[in-house]
């Protein structure tokens, strides 16, 4: 199924704040395919190619993480959803922008076991077996 809704409003919050201290905030809108050595490729083209001031991964833990990493060798802030910190915690560029998966993990316990806890107590949690959800498998 196609997603057209970043596309679709990338651009609207911009067009409605204006200029941001007398400059025009382009957006960009690049698609990594949900793959770390395409992030990197995407996210250093930006960086190279058009000189973005700021660099922002809407989804998958693995991928912004490796946009980070590049990211972090030029010198560019980077902000996410909080993925799995070990792997961006000792970038100096990144920046979370909500809790990460560590922080979440035990809220998410605690809300299971009040609001709909299994019959037998026991539950489990389906992960990708990347590096990026590596810190979840210690709750």
């Amino acid at each position: 199924m196609p997603q057209t809704s970043f596309a679709t409003g990338k651009d609207l919050y911009w067009r409605h704040i204006g200029k941001v201290h007398g400059r025009t905030v382009e957006v960009f809108l690049v698609n990594d395919e949900y793959n770390p050595s395409r992030a990197t490729s995407v996210c250093n083209d930006l960086i190279q190619r058009e000189k973005v001031y700021v660099l922002i991964g809407g989804a998958g833990t693995d991928q912004i993480s490796a946009c980070a990493r590049t990211a972090a060798t030029q010198g560019v802030p980077y902000l996410s959803a909080g993925v799995d910190e070990t792997q961006v915690r000792s970038l100096k560029n990144y920046f979370a922008l909500s809790m990460t998966y560590i922080q979440q993990a035990p809220m998410l316990i605690q809300w299971v076991k009040k609001h709909s806890p299994p019959p037998n107590g026991k539950f489990g949690i389906l992960r990708d077996r990347t590096p990026g959800f590596n810190a979840v498998v210690a709750w």
